[in-house]
């Protein structure tokens, strides 16, 4: 889906005489972000309703999350798996990705700044890859 996101991003700027952006330079001045950064955002805004009881869709999964506070700020406990293959699903990985964000964001109780901090991180880790 990325690869299409792509193709469709630089046949937009051809047709506005911009030829020479990369793919982060088109997203910018597009106003748009990668697929990879949008399906996190939604795992964490998930994982964040979770924390506060504020969600009831996925209510089946959330028995999954446990967390726990220490001083290195709040985490979700990890799921013990002994399939490798089990940590591509949907709960492995958005555990995964929760933990490695950074403490001040993990921190964060209110949503909409939870979500801004999400975006900014993100942004920021694409801007230092490309």
């Amino acid at each position: 889906m990325e690869l299409i996101q792509r193709k469709i991003t630089k046949y937009i700027c051809y047709k506005i005489n911009n030829n020479d952006l990369k793919y982060h330079e088109r997203l910018k001045f597009l106003n748009l972000q990668s697929l990879h950064v949008r399906n996190n955002l939604k795992i964490l805004k998930i994982i964040h309703r979770f924390k506060y009881n504020k969600f009831t869709a996925y209510d089946h999964l959330k028995h999954y999350y446990k967390f726990y506070d220490s001083r290195n700020g709040i985490f979700i406990e990890q799921l013990f798996s002994r399939i490798y293959f089990c940590d591509k699903n949907f709960v492995c990985n958005s555990i995964n990705l929760f933990n490695s964000l950074p403490k001040d964001i993990r921190n964060e109780q209110k949503y909409s700044v939870f979500i801004r901090k999400c975006e900014s991180y993100f942004n920021a880790l694409i801007f230092f890859e490309n």
